[in-house]
């Protein structure tokens, strides 16, 4: 557990590339390997080994994008892939066997709010600084004309544009949100409103279209889920977020401008519907989408595995993301903690914001397979161990056909 305290640490504040005197220290090539041995001192080495079906299918996604690599041309950047993957792998089963029960997994998202909540605070203070610069020296990032702005936040590290920095911020705010509403007492909510309150702030700060929706779409879960939804409730829903997309400044919620940012996503999105139909099984490899358009990534991470591994590597993608939620699901219904049915709540919000999210930036990171990992944690505690019927299968064998050909209509009517 504290070993994943520290990674989080890490990723999000990133000390070892802007802290005077911790500047160039290889935090991975020291934590990881001290990590993996302290499995063994510490009667967690089974749960390293032994492999459920989520880690299965994380295994055979990773498994796929290399056989989709070595059958399509590679360059250096499928390098990069093969190893960040390899090591996201690595990094997902020390997750796994180091949180294990739910006490636990309520102690890692405790520090992950702490974690991010020291960066709402570096972001505020960085969009206000009179010479622009943040705690690590870095710049505001560009910023739309539209939006009358000299910049919007930004970080460093992988999280070093404004798009990716909005994701910080809205993986923290259900776990935030979730103290709001009962089983928490009313002196919980207190310190929890401000807490929202500057992520919003900070999030509206970044400017980030997909931050925007990926918020809508948390508010909106977080509000299904404790207000226990019904059909009048869902509309109530409904109407708020519309209000409040009819309220946001254009910047945020317009399909065209000036720098035509949205347009080359839709653009780089087609490009990915012609390299899936062209090559529907190995795709053309990871690392190579660039390539292929002339100009840029897809800016959506399902495209983006689609075109790169096929539509057998987006079913593998899927798979891997539907069994994380079914854990959360499965506990949900096993326990009678109130406290534990919230938290586990917030983790599928959280994912789901960030799936959100990575529907307008590629965010395939470490960051989204920790929070799988997380949501796989509670399949120790699960009476009987996840499997998949043939039925969820087929559905998502349909998704992923359905998702083709979902794009493939937009692009066209986007264009006509």
């Amino acid at each position: 557990m504290y070993f994943t305290i520290a990674y989080l640490i890490k990723l999000f504040i990133s000390p070892q590339l802007w802290v005077p005197g911790l500047v160039g220290f290889p935090a991975d090539k020291v934590l990881l390997p001290l990590w993996l041995v302290s499995r063994f001192f510490v009667n967690r080495a089974r749960y390293l080994f032994s492999l459920p079906l989520q880690d299965r299918l994380f295994l055979a996604w990773v498994l796929w994008i290399f056989v989709t690599s070595f059958v399509n041309d590679s360059n250096a950047l499928t390098t990069t892939y093969l190893v960040n993957y390899s090591m996201w792998f690595v990094l997902f089963k020390l997750i796994k066997s180091s949180v294990i029960t739910l006490r636990e997994l309520r102690v890692v998202c405790f520090w992950l709010v702490l974690i991010v909540m020291v960066l709402v605070a570096e972001g505020i203070q960085h969009f206000h600084a009179p010479d622009g610069r943040g705690w690590a020296g870095q710049p505001m990032g560009w910023a739309l004309a539209e939006s009358g702005r000299s910049g919007r936040l930004q970080w460093i590290g992988i999280f070093d544009g404004p798009g990716v920095f909005a994701v910080v911020y809205t993986t923290a705010l259900p776990f935030v949100l979730r103290y709001l509403a009962p089983p928490y007492p009313k002196t919980w909510r207190l310190i929890a409103l401000p807490m929202a309150a500057a992520l919003f702030l900070a999030i509206y700060y970044t400017g980030s279209r997909g931050g925007f929706l990926a918020t809508l779409a948390i508010l909106g879960l977080y509000l299904a889920y404790w207000l226990k939804i019904s059909l009048s409730r869902l509309l109530l829903i409904g109407g708020i977020l519309l209000g409040l997309v009819a309220v946001a400044p254009s910047f945020l919620v317009s399909t065209h401008d000036s720098s035509r940012s949205a347009q080359h996503r839709v653009e780089v999105w087609a490009d990915g519907v012609d390299m899936t139909i062209a090559n529907p099984v190995f795709g053309i490899g990871r690392g190579n989408y660039s390539n292929y358009t002339g100009t840029l990534i897809a800016h959506n991470s399902a495209i983006e595995a689609m075109g790169e591994t096929g539509l057998p590597g987006l079913m593998l993608w899927l798979l891997l993301i539907y069994t994380s939620f079914k854990h959360l699901y499965l506990y949900h219904q096993q326990t009678d903690s109130l406290q534990e049915k919230s938290l586990v709540a917030a983790l599928g919000i959280s994912i789901a914001g960030y799936i959100v999210s990575s529907m307008f930036v590629t965010l395939e990171y470490e960051t989204f397979y920790m929070l799988l990992a997380l949501a796989g944690t509670t399949g120790w505690s699960l009476k009987q161990p996840l499997r998949l019927q043939p039925r969820e299968l087929f559905l998502i064998g349909g998704a992923v056909l359905g998702w083709l050909m979902v794009v493939k209509i937009f692009v066209m009517l986007y264009f006509r």
